[in-house]
């Protein structure tokens, strides 16, 4: 009995670790999906179910991104490069792992990789913290320092040495 159960466990184990990059498509979380894949697919180049998941939610996970990163530039938000950077960030993470891996290159033979993009966004988002630490730093109160300061660390975590 107590063998039958160890069995049925490991079996459900087995079947639930080989399509959990298939669910993690199925539930929108395609970042984690392509990230699931590509392991899979260091361990079997050969994974049918593998290749075919890490192309299609790579697919979507480069669209998604994409369509934030437009939706950002649209946006009034003070503080929309943040969130830009914070996008072509993730999708870089995407394609350094496809990069990483071979049987990936053979699916997605291109990945998308934004690094002037990037740059630019993160160039942006510093010129707009420091902005911000300026304006602050134009009240001269104790409160607004502290304000100032804490921008131009943001600023400075963006692009080091920012208009030092």
């Amino acid at each position: 009995m107590i063998k039958r159960l160890f069995t049925l466990a490991l079996s459900t184990a087995i079947i639930s670790a080989c399509s959990s990059g298939k669910r993690l498509l199925e539930n929108g979380q395609y970042d984690e999906a392509v990230i699931t894949a590509a392991n899979r697919l260091r361990q079997d180049p050969d994974n049918t179910k593998a290749k075919q998941t890490l192309k299609v939610a790579y697919a979507y996970a480069k669209d998604f991104h994409l369509k934030n990163i437009s939706n950002a530039v649209a946006s009034q938000d003070i503080y929309k490069w943040e969130s830009i950077v914070n996008n072509y960030t993730q999708f870089s993470r995407l394609s350094d792992e496809i990069r990483r891996c071979p049987a990936c290159l053979t699916v997605t033979p291109n990945p998308y990789y934004a690094s002037t993009d990037l740059n630019e966004a993160k160039n942006k988002a510093a010129d707009t913290r420091y902005a911000l630490g300026e304006k602050a730093l134009q009240y001269k109160t104790r409160s607004s320092g502290r304000e100032a300061y804490e921008h131009f660390l943001v600023s400075q975590q963006y692009v080091s040495n920012f208009k030092d």
